[in-house]
């Protein structure tokens, strides 16, 4: 019987090191339960030596099996959790990229032949161009209008390409089509897409949505933007969703209805300033470990702007994954008979559990529609707290 006890034990331990990440949260300074059998107590209980006391703000805690094995020190960090207005409403974005995305390669016609002379020079697709000859572009007419002032003379290009910047020398050719000169590639400036709104936080006047980055159509890559504007958006329809094809809502922005500007897009979101605050319940956002298995509910629109609570279940916790802290099922008979269950557009839906805001929906699984994926709203909060910070640190 020991032996069993101690296998595991041990096995307990080794699954909750690399489960759960050593820091936490809590509205509270008793003890926290993460799971049935993992506890996190104060150091300083039972006589254990405390790094600080539990009256400060952060203290030092450990992870207790059963309340017994000790499994990893964690960091306690007590703090009042924020309300924010949830929201769960359509809205779109139009993204202006740092320079300009090449989406696209296709040899030309020439005296030379069939040429590509910016492939020849080592751009590929996905490389972002940010100046040609010293001159920032921001734009395909900008792009167009140094080929054609170059004449055929050789082009500096800076680049960049997974974080790195580097210089390709480009020399346009005329084409034997139409005379004028060409380099070869295909490029975008800006990109646009409609998602749900997860919060607004009134006191840092930051809202958030997709849940999940806005990446290029045709390179996969994220896009990364210099400017951008949140707009109001409305849902005229939808695309049922089945097995190996996922549904998606369809809709449209209302450009002259604006939220604000854009400040960044990244793996958990699209953030923007907003100019006012969105109607919505105002709501306690959950710590990652008050998040459960078992029944939520998610707050979405699939018809105009207002949005509905639908029933979910949360079917694993994952907190130390960057993006997909939750796997989620559409258990509500209502969605499922009319969608098929999460739709592409529904990514920032809140995923609401016991009164609080715990995430957003990220992903649908595409062989099964009713499945997805969610990401923590601390996760989301923590983002938003640093863009405020930093925007306040610029400011002065």
């Amino acid at each position: 019987m020991s032996m069993i006890f101690s296998v595991v034990a041990f096995s307990a331990i080794i699954y909750c090191d690399a489960k759960y990440p050593e820091y936490i949260y809590s509205s509270s300074k008793s003890q926290i339960q993460i799971n049935n059998f993992c506890t996190v107590v104060a150091k300083n209980q039972k006589g254990a030596k405390s790094v600080s006391s539990t009256d400060a703000t952060t203290y030092q805690s450990v992870m207790k099996v059963l309340g017994i094995v000790p499994v990893k020190d964690m960091r306690v960090s007590v703090a009042p959790a924020d309300s924010v207005v949830v929201c769960g409403t359509p809205f779109g974005v139009m993204l202006y990229s740092e320079g300009v995305m090449v989406v696209g390669s296709a040899p030309f016609k020439s005296a030379e032949g069939n040429i590509n002379p910016a492939l020849d020079a080592g751009i590929k697709v996905g490389d972002l161009i940010i100046t040609i000859d010293g001159e920032k572009v921001s734009s395909i007419e900008d792009v167009t209008a140094c080929v054609k002032r170059s004449e055929g003379r050789a082009m500096s290009f800076l680049c960049r390409r997974d974080e790195k910047e580097f210089t390709a020398c480009v020399t346009a050719k005329k084409g034997t089509d139409d005379g004028a000169y060409h380099i070869g590639l295909w490029v975008r400036d800006s990109s646009a897409g409609i998602g749900t709104m997860t919060f607004y936080h009134p006191e840092l006047s930051v809202g958030v949505g997709f849940g999940h980055p806005i990446c290029d159509a045709d390179t996969g890559k994220i896009i990364e933007i210099s400017q951008g504007k949140a707009v109001n958006a409305t849902i005229y329809s939808f695309r049922k969703g089945a097995a190996g094809n996922p549904g998606e809502l369809l809709g449209a922005l209302k450009i002259r209805s604006p939220l604000g500007e854009v400040i960044t897009n990244t793996n958990n979101g699209v953030y923007f300033a907003c100019n006012y605050q969105p109607t919505g319940e105002i709501m306690p956002l959950a710590y990652w470990n008050e998040a459960q298995t078992g029944a939520a509910k998610i707050y979405t629109t699939i018809n105009g702007q207002t949005p509905c609570y639908y029933d979910v279940r949360i079917d694993k916790i994952n907190p130390n994954s960057e993006v997909k802290n939750f796997e989620i099922t559409v258990t509500d008979k209502t969605l499922l008979s009319e969608t098929g269950g999460i739709l592409q557009g529904m990514s920032g839906s809140p995923i609401i559990q016991n009164g609080k805001l715990v995430g957003a929906v990220t992903h649908v699984l595409v062989d099964d529609s009713c499945k997805g994926y969610g990401v923590f709203a601390e996760n989301m909060l923590e983002t938003a707290q640093s863009l405020s910070e930093q925007q306040l640190k610029e400011a002065s």
